[in-house]
């Protein structure tokens, strides 16, 4: 189920109807997972997973499924799964033979594509990009391939990887870095890769951030 990125306003009226009914809640992290829960007052079982939990407590977490009531699977925000933990769980689902049924929610790659104003017909998710800087030149390098290339990036290193993206040599390509999307310091940064980097070298860098490279012109 797909869950606010910040903005909690953003959880659809079937999220909410289905968490009532659920027997369970799935997360990596059930602290996040109880402040949502709490802002709407549910009260629902939560558990805690990731990937490499065994087997056998991946069994235990789809138990309730077996008895035909819900487990809910939630990232901390946004949709889970997607440079997520939880695919393993759903794999497990569908070898069990047992439904698998999408609740469609916020995507922070999704609503910053929406608003980039880029031709968008189609693109590569990267998830967060290599750290050696050999990998992080040819993932970047990429968009010439794909012509638009969405990743997340951090306060830490968003600084390096604007300088990274300043020293490729493609005259056309383009840039635009969301920050903190829905949440109440929500900043939209766009232009040439120069440009965007002496944006955030003017001060103090916070927040998520989704960056999306486009070589389309």
């Amino acid at each position: 189920m797909g869950t606010p990125i910040g903005n909690l306003e953003d959880i659809t009226l079937r999220s909410l109807r289905i968490l009532k009914e659920a027997a369970q809640l799935v997360a990596e992290d059930t602290r996040q997972a109880r402040k949502l829960l709490s802002h709407f007052t549910l009260s629902i079982p939560c558990q805690r997973y990731d990937d490499r939990m065994s087997e056998v407590r991946k069994q235990a977490l789809l138990e309730p499924c077996r008895e035909g009531r819900a487990v809910v699977l939630v990232s901390d925000a946004g949709t889970p799964v997607i440079s997520d933990p939880g695919w393993s769980l759903v794999d497990l689902a569908w070898r069990e033979g047992i439904p698998v049924v999408p609740l469609p929610g916020p995507s922070a790659p999704i609503a910053a594509l929406s608003v980039c104003g880029f031709p968008i017909s189609h693109f590569v998710f990267w998830g967060f990009l290599p750290r050696s800087p050999g990998k992080l030149r040819r993932a970047l390098e990429s968009v010439r391939e794909w012509g638009c290339v969405v990743f997340f990036e951090s306060p830490y290193r968003i600084i390096k990887t604007l300088e990274a993206i300043a020293a490729l040599s493609i005259p056309e390509l383009q840039v635009c870095v969301a920050r903190e999307l829905t949440k109440l310091f929500e900043e939209l940064v766009r232009g040439s890769p120069a440009e965007v980097l002496a944006h955030f070298q003017t001060g103090i860098v916070k927040g998520e951030f989704c960056v999306i490279l486009s070589s389309r012109g």
